[in-house]
């Protein structure tokens, strides 16, 4: 490698080690002249001098070269951030198995404290375990619909312990429960579809609110699974309007908004749940 093309990969990996890069945690380390401590470019230590810094393909290098692992980032072993993706992927499987299982008992499971629990699922996915929860119940509700139960029968076994539960969360359903399960026939929903650093999002709304967010590679095929959870519905190409909504979700995607508040399609009321056609 030319001194040049050296020099240009050190500034890239400085910029992530300035970032604090997730996707660089194992591809690189960087070691500090003034410490002679090595660390991952994720650790949250103040960042040091650039001239002080230099970078090595992997850990091994690193300590050759005269330089001790850094003990809170622990670049020498299992990266700390790559055990919290797993026990969120474990708490995920879970949850999806069982909705209502209580967060203390996963944490219990896995080992940690349900404080830590709850920071990794805010920090890493932007919601609590609960919602998370909420959101495979809902998931699965929506499967019992499409496969033909009544609406009544899909709450109950969908894990909602009344009808009235299921309307407390289900605004991310984005219509009717009866007029969901007869594939939204009457209604029109507008799309657009936006690029964002993780591929390409659809974003569908009613004339009241979001009622689907899709990620994916090809527009063609974002629009196809829309047009299959929705058969009986119309679809309508409205870039112009669905714009503000769309820079809420790209900005939560960038981290820039922790929180999204976007106007989800809430139309239905509990009385709707007890099982008689809809209009």
């Amino acid at each position: 490698m030319s001194e040049a093309v050296s020099a240009a990969v050190d500034d890239e990996r400085w910029e992530q080690v300035l970032r604090r890069s997730p996707a660089h945690d194992e591809v690189f380390v960087f070691a500090v002249s003034s410490t002679g401590i090595y660390c991952r470019p994720i650790c949250a230590v103040r960042h040091p001098r650039r001239s002080n810094v230099s970078f090595f393909e992997r850990a091994e290098g690193a300590e050759e070269a005269g330089f001790r692992p850094c003990k809170r980032c622990r670049p020498a072993g299992v990266s700390p951030l790559r055990e919290r993706i797993e026990r969120l992927r474990v708490a995920c499987a879970i949850l999806q198995r069982s909705p209502n299982v209580s967060v203390a008992s996963i944490a219990r499971e896995l080992g940690v404290s349900g404080r830590s629990l709850q920071r990794d699922f805010r920090s890493m996915i932007g919601i609590s375990p609960r919602e998370y929860a909420n959101a495979c119940r809902l998931s699965e509700f929506k499967r019992l619909l499409s496969d033909g139960l009544n609406v009544t029968d899909a709450i109950f076994e969908a894990g909602y312990g009344s009808t009235s539960r299921l309307y407390e969360r289900s605004r991310a359903l984005g219509m009717r429960p009866g007029k969901y399960r007869r594939g939204a026939g009457g209604e029109t929903i507008r799309v657009t579809v936006v690029e964002s650093d993780f591929g390409l999002v659809l974003i569908a709304g009613t004339d009241v609110g979001i009622c689907a967010v899709r990620f994916g590679e090809s527009a063609d095929e974002l629009l196809g699974e829309l047009k299959g959870e929705f058969p009986q519905a119309s679809f309508v190409q409205d870039d112009d309007s669905l714009d503000p909504w769309a820079r809420m979700v790209i900005r939560h995607l960038a981290g820039h908004a922790s929180m999204l508040d976007l106007p989800l399609d809430v139309r239905g009321s509990a009385s709707y749940g007890s099982g008689r056609s809809s209009s």
